[in-house]
């Protein structure tokens, strides 16, 4: 019961953080350095300090899924960019590639938070606050590919937040989906996920990053990374 509600409180925040990205999108544009830095550098240390050796516990064999959690986003991520450009002259193409990778994501993210919690109450905590922080950069840059499409805010508006509620769903399902899976299963799980946050981090935001003042974000990453090792030890 303790586990469904953290996961309620948890996707609920997630909703949050997608309304809060468009009633705020100026603001939140002014602090993208800052959260793209802490999304980054905690995801990078959870997976490393955190659900490796967890999913190692479970499964020796985790190295295995994290290669293939790595590669999954890597094939995700190359063919989202192929169907853009290759249907460059179609009309809304864009549009239309963004909203399937922003549902399918959003998705992702859900069996993610629930995976994290059925293993342990504070990995599902570490999870959903990833997820959380990761939505407000997403959501700057899925609203600024809208707005140069000529999408209506409230066409933005409705997409985005059904793009939300996609999450808890997931999460929820999910969770009772694997209520009875083995240690091992869940093990390869832990896997995926942490390959799949390494390739968030490593391909999507520190390249992002270091279009930002490359001193600035290398002090503010490295701090970030200090802090989050420290704090995900003593947990």
């Amino acid at each position: 019961m303790k586990e469904v509600i953290c996961l309620l409180i948890a996707t609920l925040a997630s909703i949050f953080g997608t309304v809060l990205v468009l009633f705020f999108r100026n603001l939140s544009k002014q602090y993208s350095l800052f959260m793209l830095n802490l999304t980054a550098s905690m995801m990078l240390c959870f997976s490393f300090i955190h659900l490796i050796p967890e999913g190692f516990f479970l499964n020796d064999k985790v190295m295995h899924y994290v290669f293939l959690g790595f590669l999954l986003m890597f094939f995700l991520h190359y063919y989202s960019h192929v169907y853009k450009t290759s249907n460059i002259d179609r009309k809304n193409s864009k549009v239309v590639a963004t909203l399937l990778g922003l549902y399918i994501h959003s998705i992702v993210d859900g069996i993610i938070i629930a995976i994290g919690f059925k293993t342990r109450i504070n990995i599902g905590i570490f999870t959903a606050f990833s997820i959380l922080l990761h939505k407000i950069p997403d959501g700057i840059t899925i609203s600024s590919i809208l707005l140069y499409n000529k999408v209506f805010y409230k066409k933005i508006y409705i997409y985005s937040i059904f793009s939300a509620l996609l999450t808890p769903f997931a999460s929820v399902f999910s969770f009772f989906i694997l209520k009875n899976i083995s240690n091992k299963i869940l093990g390869s799980l832990l896997g995926l996920v942490s390959g799949i946050f390494i390739f968030l981090s490593t391909v999507e935001f520190i390249p992002e990053i270091n279009n930002y003042n490359i001193k600035k974000s290398f002090i503010m990453f490295l701090s970030f990374s200090m802090f989050f090792f420290f704090i995900i030890k003593l947990f």
